[in-house]
């Protein structure tokens, strides 16, 4: 088993205590989860760099 299945694995187990979900539901929610994260991270890059910000 890889890293990325054995954090997949403890992941779902550690979630699994508090919701049911399938695996695909669990999936689901995680990406949805990063692609969010994601977009926040752009749009505050893109909002520091119209104002003029120094973050590295």
């Amino acid at each position: 088993m890889g890293a990325g299945r054995f954090a997949h694995a403890w992941m779902r187990k550690l979630h699994g205590r508090w919701f049911e979900l399938s695996d695909t539901g669990f999936d689901g929610i995680h990406y949805a989860g990063m692609s969010v994260y994601k977009l926040g991270i752009l749009c505050m890059k893109r909002a520091c760099a119209k104002v003029g910000c120094k973050i590295q």
